[in-house]
């Protein structure tokens, strides 16, 4: 054995020496010096629960059309440094994917740990790529909100983000609809079984509305903007007895299904006008001024008034819509005539302090406090505020300098059709979650007027249609209901052309089911609000009363 033969093998025992202390070394070191935190540290991941997602509540309307679900897109990933042939493998995506095959091949010839490729993808595009079978190329399922009508109902449904941010039914029940997660632990127990929490999922939501009558409406409110070259417009119709909503559209409404790219352009078509956008109610404040000069004992249906050309109150003067005095009138024709002077003196009459009382009670200048997120308070200046002056007394009895949402409007008015009880309107009418369904039950908010009060002020908006406003007619029942014509104000005034034109009616008057309020803005082929709202009132009238199988007035006179 050579001295350079027996050099080496020492070499070597050496190095085999020293690795084989540096390992037990190191085994002590793991195993004794740093046994105490490596399995604290162990146990800490053990021990740290994975969230479980919950499966988000669906939508439905009453009958059980699904208006929201849960869905899922894919999301085409891939690792461009285990892709052997971009080329190849861009060519055969490009066929499925949305990217031109260039650009698919620069991010795949890329040296990239991850890329990604494509989202929001169909199950049937997920699908053919996976029988691709492509290395490096991954698929993702990812859970989505999806609206199966589309822009149908999308005011009222809205919509959130992943912050929980957004608008309508999903933002004001994010929580209830989003149920909670559960955990799902790395570690078993004792017992060697999963400790695994499940997931709370979201409740389903049942909307008192009808899709049905959803669709009707929003095709009638399209049509009424459409004809009469107006800006937009909105219609609510509900059940005065019980506050529930039972269709609600705003026209031009939006798709919540692209809302991340309408929020990029256009994000003020989120805001719901049917409760966010105020406006000058104009005449049909008339109705809530009649109810409380009736009700406070001022006047009955038969009292006679002087109607004259201009009347002046703190220092303004107030003219009638068509500037003239009509002399001698009653009540009906106070309502009936829409005039100005009257209804100004039926308020100063009543005083401040009763007028304002019955605005109040009415629920003017305060929100409803219904279930959806967005809601405004409209706007009531009242005696004691700094900007509030005599002069609104006159001006507020026939709706002008106030401010009031659709919503407010038609609840107020509904007091009148419901025997003079105020209800809380609602848009939910039940959830169903693990097993239980939980009602929305009605919510008197107050008695504003009595029953007495509210059926002669209905009889007296019954000859106001039939006299006034034929359009509004609805064959075989009698319908109650009053036009509105309002200016729109701008600095220094009012515009000298646009308007808002409104209607709000009730039926059958006999024992009402349904109340319509109909509000087109800043028409163009007729500033009235018996030209352009009554009709579509008339037109969705007739389709409610079939689709909610409401009988016509002779039917319920042969029950009584």
């Amino acid at each position: 054995m050579t001295e350079t033969f027996k050099y080496r093998l020492l070499v070597l025992g050496a190095i085999l020496i020293g690795q084989g202390l540096l390992l037990i070394g190191q085994l002590a070191r793991w195993q004794v010096l740093s046994h105490v935190l490596l399995v604290q540290k162990a146990h800490s991941i053990q021990s740290q629960p994975r969230e479980i997602d919950p499966h988000r509540g669906m939508i439905l309307d009453r009958n059980g059309h699904i208006l929201a679900m849960e869905d899922f897109t894919y999301r085409i990933t891939a690792a461009p440094r285990w892709v052997k042939d971009p080329d190849r493998v861009a060519a055969e995506l490009a066929l499925w994917l949305p990217q031109p095959k260039a650009e698919l091949r620069e991010t795949l010839a890329s040296d990239a740990l991850y890329a990604l490729l494509a989202k929001g993808m169909s199950p049937q595009v997920a699908e053919a790529v996976e029988e691709l079978n492509l290395d490096g190329v991954q698929i993702a399922p990812h859970s989505c909100r999806f609206y199966p009508e589309d822009s149908l109902t999308g005011h009222l449904l809205g919509f959130v983000n992943a912050e929980g941010q957004g608008f309508g039914l999903e933002k004001h029940y994010y929580e209830l609809l989003g149920g909670q997660p559960g955990q799902r632990w790395a570690a078993c127990d004792p017992l060697g079984l999963l400790r695994d929490v499940p997931p709370k999922n979201g409740a389903n939501l049942y909307l008192a509305m009808d899709y049905l009558l959803q669709q009707q409406v929003e095709q009638e409110l399209a049509r009424g903007v459409e004809e009469s070259r107006a800006t937009g417009g909105t219609v609510i119709v509900m059940d005065p007895r019980t506050g529930a909503v039972l269709a609600w559209a705003s026209y031009p409404g939006y798709n919540p299904n692209l809302f991340p790219e309408l929020a990029s352009t256009n994000p003020q078509r989120f805001v719901d006008p049917a409760i966010s956008k105020q406006y000058e109610p104009g005449s049909v404040a008339k109705v809530l001024t009649m109810a409380g000069a009736l009700d406070s004992g001022l006047v009955n249906p038969r009292t006679a008034i002087q109607d004259s050309e201009a009347i002046e109150i703190g220092g303004q003067i107030i003219y009638n819509w068509d500037r003239k005095g009509h002399g001698l009138v009653s009540m009906e024709d106070v309502l009936a005539l829409s005039l100005n002077v009257c209804a100004a003196q039926l308020s100063t009459r009543m005083g401040s302090h009763t007028f304002y009382g019955y605005l109040n009670a009415f629920g003017l200048g305060q929100r409803t406090g219904i279930d959806l997120s967005g809601e405004s308070a409209g706007r009531l200046k009242q005696p004691g505020d700094t900007d509030w002056t005599e002069s609104e007394l006159g001006v507020n009895s026939f709706g002008q300098g106030m401010a009031v949402t659709p919503l407010q409007l038609i609840s107020a008015v509904a007091a009148v059709a419901n025997g003079g009880h105020l209800m809380r309107p609602h848009v939910v009418a039940g959830w169903m979650q693990e097993g239980g369904l939980q009602s929305t039950k009605p919510t008197l908010v107050r008695q504003v007027i009595s029953p007495a009060s509210a059926r002669q002020l209905t009889e007296m908006l019954v000859q106001v249609v039939q006299r006034q406003v034929p359009a509004a007619l609805v064959p075989g029942y009698r319908v109650a209901g009053k036009t509105g014509t309002a200016q729109i104000p701008i600095p220094g005034g009012y515009h000298p052309k646009d308007t808002i034109a409104s209607f709000v009616g009730y039926l059958p008057a006999e024992s009402p089911r349904i109340i319509i309020l109909v509000k087109i803005d800043k028409p163009k082929s007729s500033p009235w609000g018996r030209d352009v709202a009554a009709p579509v009132f008339s037109r969705i009238a007739k389709r409610a009363c079939h689709l909610l199988d409401i009988p016509p007035q002779d039917a319920l006179l042969a029950r009584r």
